[in-house]
């Protein structure tokens, strides 16, 4: 068996989740609904990859050299075009950030599903459709079911 550094990386982020998981533990039920669930479903995941990385075969093919990253890239993937469709995959992450802290968890994850509907040429009704039923859900759900207070948004707490 080798250690490898993906499989650090898959034990560093068990104990991050592990730890949440743990700590949450004393909270009310309601406090610790969210740390709960998205921790243990993270720790299920991890569990897999640690699983697949600790069986996965060696490679045979020592011929290239180590190149010190965890993957190698192909020609294909060095190309212009394969860059630009990275820059935009980073852009959209960064803007889901950005959004989030700007208007806020209930007017941001409708938004952002809708416009990447709107840019992965869906038709405008159902980009639409879909818009406004990811907004009853997430009201209803986290707002009004669960009442989860996030935060509204730091241009709306500028004009309040």
């Amino acid at each position: 068996m080798t250690w490898k550094p993906r499989i650090v990386l898959t034990l560093l982020f068990i104990a991050a989740f592990g730890y949440v998981v743990i700590d949450s533990w004393a909270m009310p039920f309601q406090a610790r609904l969210f740390p709960w669930t998205i921790g243990l479903i993270g720790l299920s995941l991890l569990m897999v990859q640690l699983y697949r990385d600790f069986a996965a075969a060696p490679v045979a093919d020592k011929e290239a050299g180590p190149s010190g990253a965890d993957m190698d890239f192909t020609a294909e993937e060095t190309t212009i075009a394969a860059r630009k469709v990275a820059l935009e995959l980073f852009g959209w992450i960064y803007g889901l950030v950005a959004g989030l802290w700007l208007f806020g968890f209930h007017l941001t994850i409708p938004l952002f599903v809708g416009l990447y509907l709107l840019r992965s040429r869906i038709n405008l009704y159902v980009s639409a459709s879909i818009t406004v039923g990811m907004w009853l859900v997430t009201w209803l759900i986290f707002d009004r079911l669960l009442s989860l207070p996030f935060p509204r948004g730091a241009l709306f707490e500028l004009f309040q």
